[in-house]
């Protein structure tokens, strides 16, 4: 079934009350609730519900949030999922003596709620000083986004899971899916770097970090999943507990940013009945965006942990398609999927252009088509990689322009930036012209299929018209937002 898809929010992108009456979103969930929270673990309650847990008393996070309070504390983590599972209360349990569970505050259980210790910093960062250090973020969280594919598509692993997969092929699999899935983050990191700097008057920033640390200058580069490498991803994501300003650790990057949002609130609401409610508003959402980059920022730290201990058995030569950066496809058809890799990821930074240009006019489409286009680069690079070679991701020119002229060539009659205040388009239709426009931006990627229809080998036969039904579904889109204006008018 096919069709628009049902109104339910207002003109400033929140849920109309009028359009969805309360309860209306919620009504088919779990009845009661306690039901789900007992039964469900991880990541399926997110942070809603905690799991492992430090005592009120205890100092190490071994305990079961939901384990019988009227059983002595155990003294180590549970070994087995049999064991965790014994002690827990049970649904009925939850229903009845839910209100007697403790408050949880950064992971540890307490009976009122524990204000968080804000760490004290020198030299505070006033907002002018966070607007000129998000580009560079912003950079680097593209630098990290390519460098997580590429060491995605160095692995030797299948492109879909099997029942039949087992042991070390298992692994892989299940390797290369969680690299992809966390570059996907970072992807939406360097959305979210670019919304705070379009909230402080900056232009958007498409350009990529070619240094990932300020102290060890390590060059961005892309390079196969050997343990080095692994480690280096595992060094960037750590987490920073207590505050630190080591230039290796993105957390420690965006804690400065962070806590000086937090003192610049506590100042102007010291000003009482004169506090700038704009101001505060701006304060608010840039914290609710740094602080969930922090948050994913240690999930990926411990899920590149997983990575390394699922792999900690093989030998890389067993894992890995090549153990060296492969050098540029020196023949058809290889060299023309390289080619169709570079071309989808100029359009995927022309999608975002439009993303950061729009904000949240865009209600989210535009990350949709940028999402199909990530999807349709991850298959050309896959079979790029099956072939022994990587994608180039050769960055193209306009994004390295600086951010208030950088406008892709297919947006040439948009007038950049201003280079004080963001003053770029704001309606879709003021960067797409016509269908025209949107041709010029598929252009490349449609000559490049035609040419990989003509040299494929048996072996990728199927990969042109796989990919022209891509493009050709890429472009029904964007047709589509154009058409209806794509910016709520």
């Amino acid at each position: 079934m096919e069709g628009e898809r049902a109104a339910y929010l207002d003109a400033d992108g929140v849920i109309d009350p009028a359009l969805i009456p309360p309860g209306e979103i919620t009504h088919n969930l779990c009845s009661p609730w306690q039901w789900d929270f007992a039964d469900c673990y991880c990541f399926y309650w997110a942070s809603s519900k905690p799991d492992i847990v430090v005592g009120i008393t205890g100092e190490t996070q071994v305990l079961n949030f939901q384990r019988d309070r009227t059983a002595r504390e155990p003294a180590r983590p549970a070994a087995t999922s049999r064991e965790w599972r014994a002690g827990n209360m049970s649904e009925a349990d939850l229903i009845v003596h839910w209100t007697d569970l403790p408050i949880v505050t950064s992971e540890r259980e307490g009976v009122v709620p524990r204000r968080p210790r804000w760490p004290k910093i020198e030299n505070r960062m006033c907002l002018e000083d966070i607007t000129h250090a998000l580009p560079a973020l912003a950079s680097l969280e593209h630098a990290l986004c390519v460098e997580y594919l590429f060491a995605r598509y160095s692995i030797r692993a299948p492109r879909e899971a099997s029942r039949w997969l087992r042991g070390a092929k298992l692994a892989r699999y299940q390797s290369a899916r969680e690299i992809f899935s966390i570059a996907i983050d970072e992807m939406r990191h360097f959305r979210w770097a670019n919304e705070a700097l379009i909230l402080l008057g900056g232009a958007p920033c498409l350009a990529r970090a070619d240094v990932i640390g300020r102290d060890l200058r390590r060059s961005f580069q892309r390079r196969p999943l050997i343990p080095q490498v692994l480690d280096e991803f595992i060094g960037i994501e750590a987490p920073s507990s207590v505050f630190n300003d080591d230039p290796q650790q993105l957390d420690g990057m965006y804690t400065r940013v962070l806590v000086s949002l937090h003192e610049l609130a506590l100042e102007l609401e010291g000003r009482g009945e004169t506090v700038d409610t704009k101001q505060m508003d701006t304060l608010r959402r840039l914290t609710q965006l740094v602080k969930v980059i922090i948050d994913e920022g240690e999930n990926h730290w411990e899920r590149f942990r997983r990575v390394k201990e699922r792999l900690s058995g093989s030998k890389p030569e067993s894992y890995l398609r090549f153990m060296t950066t492969p050098k540029p496809a020196p023949q058809e058809p290889w060299s023309t999927l390289e080619a169709l890799c570079d071309a989808y990821y100029d359009v995927l930074l022309q999608a975002l252009y439009v993303t950061f240009c729009l904000g949240r006019l865009s209600r989210g489409e535009w990350l949709s088509i940028a999402r199909c286009v990530m999807f349709a680069l991850d298959d050309a690079a896959y079979h790029l990689a099956e072939g022994g070679y990587g994608p180039q991701f050769k960055l193209p020119d306009w994004c390295k322009l600086p951010p208030h002229a950088a406008v892709p060539p297919a947006f040439a009659g948009t007038a950049p930036h201003g280079t004080q205040r963001y003053g770029g388009p704001r309606h879709l239709r003021e960067l797409i012209k016509g269908e025209d426009t949107v041709d010029r931006m598929l252009s490349t990627a449609f000559a490049l299929v035609d040419r990989l229809d003509t040299n494929a080998t048996r072996r990728l036969r199927r990969v042109g018209p796989e990919h022209r039904r891509h493009l050709e579904r890429l472009r029904g889109l964007i047709i589509k937002e154009y058409r209806k204006g794509g910016d709520g008018r």
